[in-house]
């Protein structure tokens, strides 16, 4: 009578039945679960894309916290910029905007509970207009105006592309507004808004440090709650 053939480390050939049909259940089920998954990305594949490879972006101030310039009469301009930076280069923002979404004035108690009539958003203009798109598509930085003060001017005056005429967010002689600044993108959601105090004591300098103690712009103060 015949004996059956041990394998190499002693057990009889029936182990080896035994492995080869766990292997195969095992490949049956990364079948199925392949088809699934390609199943699923045809299905929501561009969403899971979009929520995968989404830009990230952040409204940043810029190393240079104000500067000068000229406008085309040859008259003295204090400038000041925000940042708009993408922290995932790889995907581009498209269609993106800086927001206004509100702005509140300090009343004489310190407190920024006097809101500006806003009603609906504006649009900041990005920095040199003439050459960028209304909605530019933003890979790394793309700077944009928060505002500008003239020499001899009466205020410091924001930079949306349009502001109705009932607007009234100019920063006079010993006036601060709190503005609440937000960036969007057709492929980016809003997340924090970014707060910005503008105050200014009616003074004028040639020297940029003097001019950023007469012109301050502080991100996110203390106060920010109050708005």
């Amino acid at each position: 009578m015949g004996t059956r053939a041990r394998d190499d480390d002693g057990d009889f050939g029936s182990g080896n039945g035994k492995g080869q049909s766990m292997i195969a259940s095992c490949a049956d089920w990364f079948t199925a679960g392949g088809t699934l998954l390609i199943a699923a990305l045809a299905i929501w594949g561009d969403h899971l894309r979009a929520w995968l490879w989404r830009p990230m972006l952040t409204l940043e101030e810029p190393d240079e916290k104000g500067h000068f310039t000229f406008d085309s009469n040859g008259r003295r301009l204090w400038y000041c910029h925000l940042i708009v930076r993408n922290r995932r280069p790889w995907c581009p923002a498209r269609n993106c905007r800086v927001l206004l979404r509100a702005a509140s004035r300090r009343g004489p108690d310190g407190r920024y509970d006097k809101p500006i009539q806003l009603y609906s958003v504006l649009q900041f203009m990005w920095s040199f207009p003439s050459f960028t798109p209304l909605t530019p598509m933003v890979v790394r930085n793309q700077p944009a105006d928060l505002g500008v003060l003239g020499k001899d001017a009466d205020a410091f005056r924001p930079l949306p592309y349009f502001a109705p005429a009932y607007f009234n967010g100019d920063v006079a002689k010993d006036q601060s507004i709190l503005y609440e600044v937000e960036v969007e993108a057709e492929n980016f959601v809003p997340t924090e808004p970014v707060f910005i105090e503008v105050s200014w004591d009616g003074q004028w300098s040639e020297d940029p440090e003097e001019m950023r103690k007469h012109l301050r712009v502080v991100w996110n103060p203390g106060e920010a709650g109050a708005i």
